[in-house]
């Protein structure tokens, strides 16, 4: 049942190159926070993380948050859930956050699998996000082509 609610939840989300959320520059922001967190966990080989993980620890996010579940979190849950009240706290309406956590499980379940396996959406941020990677880039955000191909838009780009 969570799983057809979440569905139909991120339908509703715009993640196309003409509409995504993360053309708003608060939602790249807090896209940011996240995936530059997410790509040094796997930079660092932490908490075993893979693209499944992701998932299932921002639909629980999702639902703990927005749906009154009550998880049991682990350690890796518990930071992102940390991660999240202090943007809530500091930044952002929740109403952006929702959408943004949506929007990220989005991008993990369009690049997961392939060549890079369970790892498609971490070796990306990987090689795109992360701080090392990037050099003195502020960082960006990225976007599904019409073609469906992934972009990375670096802040200020169009």
């Amino acid at each position: 049942r969570e799983e057809k609610e979440l569905s139909a939840e991120l339908k509703k989300i715009p993640h196309s190159e003409h509409d995504d959320i993360f053309k708003n520059p608060e939602a790249a922001r807090i896209a940011y926070t996240f995936e530059s967190f997410f790509a040094d966990c796997h930079v660092k080989k932490l908490f075993n993380l893979t693209d499944q993980k992701i998932i299932e620890t921002l639909s629980n996010l999702y639902f703990h948050k927005f749906k009154g579940k009550k998880i049991d979190p682990d350690e890796f849950s518990s930071l992102i859930m940390k991660m999240y009240d202090s943007l809530a706290e500091n930044m952002a309406s929740e109403t952006l956050l929702r959408t943004v956590i949506l929007r990220i499980i989005i991008s993990v379940r369009n690049m997961t699998g392939g060549l890079f396996g369970s790892y498609g959406y971490l070796n990306y941020l990987k090689n795109n996000v992360h701080p090392d990677e990037m050099g003195e880039n502020d960082g960006g955000y990225i976007i599904e082509t019409k073609n469906g191909k992934k972009k990375f838009i670096k802040y200020g780009e169009k």
